[in-house]
């Protein structure tokens, strides 16, 4: 067993003591190296790559919970709509409720004038490629004995214009004659289309 002397006090001390017995330094320091210091690098590796983990996955968390984030997605989420469907839903609203009694109410007043308790009974929408055909039933009373009658009003538009509004069919005694017809037609160049454009937000 080589012996080696003290660094500090000369003392011949064996190469594999950790320290001198007579001054306590340290005589080879590598002789004897500290016990768990791979564990210890390791051990801060993993905690540094938790740290990592940890904090990409709050950016990734809170990033998504962002205002801007959330509008972009709720955006991308909504699916498309054509000018047919939104338009289609908005006229089913005009004929409804309140909007379909003063549509009933004119169509009544310009066709047949002396008629009296007008009723938007029935109405359908069809799509035609890109235009929209609204049928629509208005039932109303005229006459002495105030007999039921039905005036059919067929209305044809497209994403830029009323293109028609025409009576298709007429049950009373007398049917429109055609200035009528073209003053209802007016109506709803002049007063329902703009009405529903205004609706679209267009």
């Amino acid at each position: 067993m080589p012996l080696v002397k003290c660094s500090e006090c000369g003392t011949e001390v064996s190469d594999r003591a950790a320290a001198c017995p007579k001054c306590a330094c340290p005589v080879n320091p590598t002789s004897s190296p500290k016990k768990g210091g791979g564990l210890r690098i390791v051990g801060r590796i993993v905690i540094l790559l938790l740290l990592v983990v940890v904090g990409t996955a709050a950016v990734v968390f809170f990033g998504l919970r962002s205002p801007t984030v959330v509008k972009v997605a709720e955006t991308a989420t909504i699916p498309f709509k054509s000018w047919t469907e939104q338009a289609e839903g908005k006229l089913n609203q005009m004929m409804e409720g309140k909007s379909a009694q003063g549509l009933a109410s004119h169509v009544q007043a310009i066709t047949h004038p002396t008629g009296k308790s007008p009723k938007l009974s029935s109405f359908s929408i069809r799509r035609v490629g890109e235009q929209l055909s609204v049928r629509f039933d208005v039932t109303w009373k005229g006459g002495v004995s105030a007999s039921d009658y039905t005036t059919r009003v067929v209305w044809e538009l497209d994403k830029d214009h009323h293109i028609r509004a025409t009576v298709t069919d007429d049950n009373a005694p007398f049917a429109p004659d055609a200035a009528s017809k073209q003053k209802l037609d007016e109506y709803f160049r002049t007063e329902c289309y703009p009405v529903l454009v205004s609706n679209l937000g267009k």
